[in-house]
């Protein structure tokens, strides 16, 4: 009796069919995944996290920048163009040139630069202005035109008067609303004019007394049409 109880015993052992394997396999899996999927998780989440703070130190530095340039704008608007750029330590005022390394990529940190550029070019550090402009990254229209147009009178200072027409068509072109795009059109053909480039020179005298004719910068515009007929 014993033995038949024991053969019976063994008669009960049934293998797990393919697809119970199936199932603990994917529940094995999920647990060894489990992890995983959780470090996926908090890493997305970090990342998330990190974009909204950098945002918000950003938007800080761009408060801090605007409190700076304040102190230091009535040295710019007194033509002081060296300390503008330098700054004064004893007053603890810091110059244009030390609020563009610390707040490079803010707005107010752009507008820093654009004035460390005129100061450059007030100086007629030529090189260093050029520098300036083209590393303005704002998104204020009206300064992505001062930083080109800042380009353009660099080069023809430097008396390159094709590179400077090029640059100031460029800043009228960066909007239409602008209200010193009659004064670059005209500007780029006065320098077309002095490169000798009399067509081109001559399309913009005519763009500029036909779509800005109550502009100040039509007064003398027939004078220059005169020298391109």
């Amino acid at each position: 009796m014993l033995r038949k109880k024991k053969d019976f015993a063994k008669k009960q052992e049934i293998k797990p069919s393919s697809m119970t394997a199936r199932y603990y396999e994917v529940t094995d899996w999920l647990e060894k995944s489990k992890k995983e999927v959780v470090m996926a998780s908090v890493i997305v989440v970090v990342a998330i996290a990190a974009y909204f703070l950098v945002g918000y130190y950003k938007g800080l530095d761009n408060e801090k920048a605007s409190l700076e340039i304040a102190k230091v704008m009535s040295i710019y608007d007194s033509g002081s163009y060296i300390e503008a750029i330098d700054g004064r330590p004893a007053a603890n005022i810091k110059g244009l040139k030390s609020l563009v390394e610390t707040y490079s990529g803010t707005e107010n940190g752009e507008t820093a630069r654009i004035y460390l550029a005129n100061s450059y070019y007030a100086l007629g550090k030529y090189t260093e202005a050029k520098e300036q402009y083209e590393e303005y990254s704002g998104s204020n229209e009206l300064l992505k035109a001062t930083a080109l147009a800042g380009l353009a009178a660099c080069y023809e200072a430097e008396k390159k008067p094709e590179d400077a027409a090029e640059y100031y068509l460029k800043a009228s072109e960066v909007s239409d609303d602008m209200v010193f795009k009659p004064q670059y059109l005209l500007y780029a053909g006065i320098n077309f004019l002095e490169a000798g480039n009399t067509d081109e020179a001559k399309k913009l005298f005519k763009l500029v007394k036909k779509d800005f004719s109550k502009s100040a910068f039509v007064r003398d515009i027939d004078r220059y049409l005169a020298q391109v007929q």
